[in-house]
């Protein structure tokens, strides 16, 4: 049995033993078909679906939106909230790393951009995540890989690595080693690397 309730902005729909509550906007074109993702895809935008599965930890849903050639190139990546918090900047906060790799690696998306309460990167949300120490840096280090910068602030002229826990010590020396190599111009890393293969192999003689 289906029923449905409406207020002015809000909607909730009860199907079977499942309730969920889904926030209406007037912007959001209709979305396309989510093959099985039933009521849900029905009635969110694929952008707002994305953030919500970001925030809760559903990564098969999100691989099957990124994989299903009818969906794949039909969502805003970059779609944000009404605090300016994208998918990936909820999947940072909550912990829920399976989803962040797939998101990290899509084309288009804006690994750095800034939310709009405390001006917040995805990488500031991860050194802040102090539920699970080795997390953080594991979220840290796929941000990076995929051009998260340590050197942007946010509304408070904080750096990532001036909200690093201290406890995390770990966490700190990754993000000031990145920093380093992103200040490092990258004639000067070339270099490097060609002298360290070229040492390699005189010792190897």
């Amino acid at each position: 049995m289906l029923k449905v309730q409406t207020t002015p902005k809000l909607l909730v729909m009860t199907f079977s033993q499942a309730t969920i509550t889904l926030h209406q906007t007037s912007q959001t074109p209709p979305p396309p078909q989510c093959s099985k993702k039933q009521f849900l895809c029905l009635l969110l935008s694929l952008d707002e679906s994305i953030i919500s599965w970001s925030r809760t930890g559903q990564a098969n849903e999100i691989k099957e939106i990124l994989t299903n050639p009818k969906t794949k190139e039909s969502f805003n990546i970059n779609h944000a909230d009404g605090v300016g918090n994208t998918a990936i900047h909820y999947a940072v906060q909550m912990g829920n790393i399976d989803c962040l790799r797939l998101l990290a690696p899509v084309k288009g998306l804006s690994i750095n951009r800034r939310n709009n309460i405390d001006g917040d990167t995805p990488l500031h949300k991860a050194v802040k995540y102090e539920a699970d120490p080795l997390l953080a840096l594991e979220m840290t280090k796929v941000l990076i890989k995929y051009g998260g910068d340590t050197r942007i602030e946010n509304n408070y002229q904080q750096l990532p690595i001036h909200i690093a826990p201290k406890t995390n010590p770990e966490l700190r020396k990754y993000i000031l080693l990145a920093t380093a190599t992103l200040n490092t111009p990258k004639s000067l890393l070339v270099s490097n690397e060609s002298s360290d293969e070229e040492d390699g192999g005189s010792d190897s003689e």
